[in-house]
């Protein structure tokens, strides 16, 4: 099976990447609903869930954390769709995959770097908090560095995108 084309692996790769954005699209429902009911829980009202207390200022960063993890997750698999479509055409040096893929690395950093901060945030408000009002072993901020690996690749891939775009646009003026 040939990588790029129409029947190609990037094609059986861009169905892949449309059910995925599906389901992210659905996670980003869920992720309102539940959003909307632990803030209501913490601040108070009686939904009938059973669930431990959370004070409200965590529930607002519990919130941040979805939307922002779910949010980068769509922006990244919608730009991954649009380089996608381009290779099951068979034209991968575009001038937009290398904007597309220097979207992707800023979102994949920019998520990276708001869970840290989030998470220090909720670490330095958990050290104020009662002991037993949320537990601590749900913070878990450790520094990924196939994240950061990733970012790095993705912007030496983008320029590698940009300068294929130049020289096929150059190759096309040549006679």
């Amino acid at each position: 099976m040939k990588a790029l084309g129409h029947r190609s692996i990037a094609s059986i790769l861009r169905v892949a990447l449309r059910i995925f954005s599906i389901f992210l699209w659905i996670a980003l429902f869920f992720a309102g609903v539940a959003g909307l009911a632990l803030l209501l829980v913490s601040f108070g009202f009686d939904l009938g869930l059973e669930v431990e207390q959370l004070s409200p200022a965590l529930a607002v960063l519990a919130n941040a954390i979805m939307f922002i993890t779910v949010g980068a997750a769509l922006i990244i698999v919608g730009r991954l769709r649009k380089i996608f479509a381009t290779l099951s055409q068979g034209d991968p040096f575009v001038e937009q995959n290398a904007v597309h893929l220097r979207v992707v690395w800023i979102a994949l950093a920019v998520w990276e770097l708001s869970r840290y901060l989030l998470g220090g945030t909720a670490a330095a408000l958990m050290y104020f908090l009662p002991e037993d009002s949320t537990p601590a072993e749900y913070l878990n901020v450790d520094i990924s560095l196939s994240v950061w690996f990733s970012v790095l690749t993705l912007m030496v891939m983008a320029e590698v995108f940009r300068e294929g775009a130049r020289m096929r646009d150059e190759q096309k003026l040549t006679i």
